[in-house]
């Protein structure tokens, strides 16, 4: 009976009230863990969201390696549309062999009351219309805006508008010589990336416009004219395809941007533009035959959209692949404004090269 009372003295010292001890601490940190793991989803899906530049097409407002942050408040935070858009919902399902739901699964198109629209020459986050892969662009066209290019001039509604500082153009340089020295070019900002190409003494090069003017007073060079290719120049596969007139990357439009319960006539000569928002964004079957048009087969002349459409384009145009290429962007697929820059690095040096110093840390307009 002594020795059964000792043992248990002795067992209850042992794993009694440490090992509970133990156990609620353990519970306590899990507890702290999965607090912190619910608090990381919501920021990251409701507030905001870490976005790497990994293009040039934005060069010199944004560069190649920037980490920028994207506020999704102002737009208002969208809610995911399947699984595994939530963080930390892939890899989970992954491990747990959900892989085929997670993808499958939809859910309809939300989003949270935001702060203030989008506003035109917004920089913006979004997914790309064609691969959902998330991209950066400048808002040049918002919903129901009539826009038009016109010899590298942007147009809203017959209005010029102002162009970034930053925005690079694509300029035609004759060289006195026939070899020109990339290094010759660096006081300018001119770098060999901006080296589009060349025919002998000429060179295309994509450059700012203050840059072109002040290398217009370069000793090296002769002429230097921006490109202007008119409307019907051979050149790149531009929105909408099939379309009568082969617009260039100078001379673009005029196009009417579709806004939320906004209807417009349709013609077999404008339906080109509208064909993937009336199919592929908001779900409708089109046909045409002959000089008629056919919606969910029914014969019409008209359609009212139900979303808005923004028409995005890069700063550095001619290294941009953008709305002139694959037309608009629905908002459902919007992520949220630029607004911060935590750091950026140089994918073309090494070690402490790396860091751009000057550009961590700060706004971004």
């Amino acid at each position: 009976m002594i020795l059964q009372n000792v043992i248990g003295k002795v067992w209850t010292s042992l794993i009694g009230l440490p090992w509970r001890r133990y156990l609620r601490y353990v519970a306590r940190k899990a507890v702290y863990l999965l607090l912190i793991f619910i608090l990381i989803v919501v920021l990251r899906v409701f507030v905001f969201e870490f976005y790497s530049v990994d293009s040039n097409s934005m060069e010199g407002t944004l560069l190649n390696g920037d980490l920028i942050m994207v506020n999704k408040i102002c737009y208002g935070a969208r809610l995911p549309r399947k699984p595994n858009e939530m963080p930390f919902v892939e890899a989970a399902a992954y491990l747990l062999g959900f892989q085929s739901w997670a993808q499958d699964e939809s859910w309809s198109y939300r989003r949270m009351p935001g702060t203030g629209g989008v506003k035109r020459n917004d920089i913006i986050v979004f997914m790309h219309p064609e691969n959902e892969k998330y991209i950066v662009k400048r808002c040049i066209g918002l919903p129901g805006d009539t826009l038009q290019i016109s010899h590298n001039c942007r147009y809203i509604n017959g209005i010029i508008q102002p162009e970034s500082q930053e925005a690079k153009f694509s300029y035609n340089v004759k060289s006195k010589a026939e070899n020109l020295p990339v290094d010759s070019l660096k006081e300018y900002g001119i770098t060999n990336k901006d080296f589009l190409w060349r025919y002998k003494s000429y060179f295309h090069m994509s450059m700012t416009d203050s840059a072109a003017v002040s290398l217009k007073n370069c000793s090296l060079i002769d002429t230097v004219a921006i490109d202007d290719m008119p409307v019907g120049t051979n050149g790149p596969a531009l929105f909408p395809p099939h379309y009568d007139v082969k617009f260039t990357r100078e001379n673009y439009g005029p196009v009417i941007i579709p806004a939320k319960n906004k209807t417009i006539l349709l013609n077999t000569s404008n339906v080109a533009f509208y064909i993937d928002v009336i199919t592929k964004y908001e779900s409708n079957l089109l046909n045409i035959s002959g000089n008629k048009i056919y919606i969910n087969d029914k014969e019409t002349d008209r359609y009212t959209f139900k979303m808005n459409y923004y028409f995005m384009a890069g700063d550095n145009r001619y290294h941009s692949i953008d709305s002139r290429y694959w037309g608009f962007v629905p908002e459902n697929l919007l992520i949220g404004k630029v607004s911060f820059m935590f750091f950026s690095l140089d994918p073309e040096q090494s070690g402490f090269k790396k860091f751009r110093m000057n550009r961590m840390f700060k706004s971004i307009n």
